[in-house]
Protein backbone atom coordinates (compact mmCIF):
# COMPACT_ATOMS: atom_id res chain seq x y z
CA UNK A 1 0.00 0.00 0.00
CA UNK A 2 0.93 3.42 -0.57
CA UNK A 3 1.00 6.53 1.36
CA UNK A 4 1.76 10.24 0.47
CA UNK A 5 2.69 13.09 2.83
CA UNK A 6 1.87 16.29 1.18
CA UNK A 7 3.86 18.76 3.40
CA UNK A 8 2.58 21.64 1.86
CA UNK A 9 -1.23 20.70 1.75
CA UNK A 10 -0.80 19.48 4.99
CA UNK A 11 -2.31 15.90 4.42
CA UNK A 12 -1.85 11.91 4.78
CA UNK A 13 -3.46 9.84 2.33
CA UNK A 14 -3.32 5.91 2.51
CA UNK A 15 -6.11 4.03 1.77
CA UNK A 16 -8.55 6.54 0.15
CA UNK A 17 -8.25 8.18 3.46
CA UNK A 18 -6.70 11.77 4.15
CA UNK A 19 -5.82 12.52 7.59
CA UNK A 20 -4.90 16.23 8.06
CA UNK A 21 -1.24 16.41 9.31
CA UNK A 22 0.92 19.65 10.63
CA UNK A 23 4.66 19.81 10.51
CA UNK A 24 5.22 23.12 11.95
CA UNK A 25 9.00 23.39 12.83
CA UNK A 26 10.51 26.09 14.66
CA UNK A 27 13.81 27.19 13.01
CA UNK A 28 16.73 29.92 13.71
CA UNK A 29 16.39 30.77 10.25
CA UNK A 30 12.55 31.60 10.40
CA UNK A 31 13.16 33.02 13.69
CA UNK A 32 10.74 30.98 15.65
CA UNK A 33 13.95 28.86 17.67
CA UNK A 34 15.86 31.26 19.88
CA UNK A 35 19.64 30.36 19.99
CA UNK A 36 19.97 32.23 23.47
CA UNK A 37 17.99 29.12 25.35
CA UNK A 38 19.33 26.00 26.34
CA UNK A 39 15.76 24.53 26.14
CA UNK A 40 15.88 25.18 22.17
CA UNK A 41 19.04 23.20 21.80
CA UNK A 42 17.90 20.13 19.85
CA UNK A 43 20.03 16.48 19.21
CA UNK A 44 19.21 14.35 16.53
CA UNK A 45 18.57 10.38 16.62
CA UNK A 46 20.91 8.25 15.28
CA UNK A 47 20.73 4.44 15.30
CA UNK A 48 17.28 5.14 17.22
CA UNK A 49 19.57 6.97 20.30
CA UNK A 50 19.69 10.45 20.90
CA UNK A 51 22.77 11.90 20.63
CA UNK A 52 23.61 14.19 23.08
CA UNK A 53 27.11 15.19 21.53
CA UNK A 54 26.21 16.59 18.20
CA UNK A 55 23.22 19.58 18.45
CA UNK A 56 21.24 20.44 15.39
CA UNK A 57 18.90 22.69 13.82
CA UNK A 58 15.40 20.43 13.43
CA UNK A 59 13.91 20.29 9.92
CA UNK A 60 10.80 19.56 8.22
CA UNK A 61 10.14 15.53 7.55
CA UNK A 62 12.60 14.39 4.70
CA UNK A 63 11.00 14.73 1.22
CA UNK A 64 11.60 11.53 -0.83
CA UNK A 65 10.46 7.81 -1.25
CA UNK A 66 10.04 6.28 2.72
CA UNK A 67 8.36 3.16 4.08
CA UNK A 68 6.42 2.97 7.38
CA UNK A 69 8.33 0.49 9.33
CA UNK A 70 5.77 -0.50 12.52
CA UNK A 71 3.86 1.34 15.59
CA UNK A 72 4.43 1.97 19.03
CA UNK A 73 1.85 2.28 21.65
CA UNK A 74 2.50 4.94 24.41
CA UNK A 75 1.41 6.95 27.52
CA UNK A 76 4.11 9.64 26.87
CA UNK A 77 1.96 13.04 25.98
CA UNK A 78 4.32 14.08 22.98
CA UNK A 79 3.42 10.99 21.34
CA UNK A 80 0.19 9.74 22.58
CA UNK A 81 -0.97 7.56 22.20
CA UNK A 82 0.84 5.94 19.39
CA UNK A 83 3.90 6.48 17.32
CA UNK A 84 3.63 5.41 13.22
CA UNK A 85 7.39 4.69 12.67
CA UNK A 86 9.14 5.37 9.51
CA UNK A 87 12.53 4.09 7.88
CA UNK A 88 13.08 8.58 7.16
CA UNK A 89 16.09 9.87 7.57
CA UNK A 90 18.50 13.10 6.31
CA UNK A 91 21.90 14.49 6.82
CA UNK A 92 21.67 17.79 9.10
CA UNK A 93 24.25 20.39 10.25
CA UNK A 94 25.97 19.55 13.65
CA UNK A 95 26.09 23.29 15.79
CA UNK A 96 29.05 24.10 18.39
CA UNK A 97 27.45 24.95 21.72
CA UNK A 98 28.26 28.01 24.71
CA UNK A 99 29.58 26.91 27.73
CA UNK A 100 26.00 27.85 28.77
CA UNK A 101 24.21 25.46 27.05
CA UNK A 102 22.88 27.66 24.36
CA UNK A 103 23.74 27.27 20.35
CA UNK A 104 27.06 28.76 19.41
CA UNK A 105 28.06 28.31 15.62
CA UNK A 106 26.30 25.74 12.47
CA UNK A 107 29.96 23.60 11.38
CA UNK A 108 30.27 21.90 8.14
CA UNK A 109 29.81 18.37 9.88
CA UNK A 110 27.04 16.56 8.83
CA UNK A 111 24.56 14.00 11.45
CA UNK A 112 22.45 11.33 9.78
CA UNK A 113 18.72 12.80 11.92
CA UNK A 114 16.42 9.81 11.68
CA UNK A 115 13.19 9.15 14.05
CA UNK A 116 10.76 10.59 11.54
CA UNK A 117 7.49 9.64 12.79
CA UNK A 118 3.21 10.07 12.77
CA UNK A 119 1.77 11.04 15.84
CA UNK A 120 -0.50 12.78 17.47
CA UNK A 121 0.73 15.43 20.38
CA UNK A 122 -0.44 18.04 22.94
CA UNK A 123 2.18 20.30 20.87
CA UNK A 124 1.09 22.16 17.93
CA UNK A 125 4.57 22.13 16.77
CA UNK A 126 7.31 19.62 15.53
CA UNK A 127 10.75 18.17 15.71
CA UNK A 128 10.26 17.15 12.07
CA UNK A 129 7.31 14.45 12.70
CA UNK A 130 4.02 14.86 10.87
CA UNK A 131 1.67 15.71 13.97
CA UNK A 132 -1.79 13.84 13.19
CA UNK A 133 -4.64 16.74 13.80
CA UNK A 134 -5.99 14.29 16.58
CA UNK A 135 -5.31 11.20 18.58
CA UNK A 136 -8.32 9.24 17.15
CA UNK A 137 -7.13 10.16 13.79
CA UNK A 138 -3.48 9.27 14.88
CA UNK A 139 -4.85 5.80 15.94
CA UNK A 140 -6.95 5.04 12.81
CA UNK A 141 -3.54 6.03 10.83
CA UNK A 142 -1.79 2.95 12.87
CA UNK A 143 -4.77 0.55 12.39
CA UNK A 144 -4.44 0.61 8.88
CA UNK A 145 -0.74 0.85 8.51
CA UNK A 146 -1.12 -2.62 11.47
CA UNK A 147 -3.41 -4.39 8.74
CA UNK A 148 -0.64 -4.03 6.28
CA UNK A 149 2.34 -4.84 8.01
CA UNK A 150 0.98 -7.91 9.49
CA UNK A 151 -0.16 -9.60 6.39
CA UNK A 152 3.47 -9.18 5.40
CA UNK A 153 2.39 -5.92 3.15
CA UNK A 154 5.42 -2.88 2.76
CA UNK A 155 3.40 0.36 3.56
CA UNK A 156 5.39 2.51 0.80
CA UNK A 157 5.61 6.21 2.06
CA UNK A 158 6.11 9.28 -0.72
CA UNK A 159 6.74 12.40 0.81
CA UNK A 160 6.22 15.64 -1.52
Amino acid sequence: MKAVYNIEERTLTLGGIVFKVNNFVRTHDDGTRSLDKPSDVIYPIVNGQYDYKRPVMPAHFPKGKWHITSTEYTEDPTFAPVKIKTDAHQLLKVWTLEKDGTYGKETEEMVNDSGYYFHASWSRTSLGCGILETKKAALKLAKLCEACLQEGEAVDLEVI
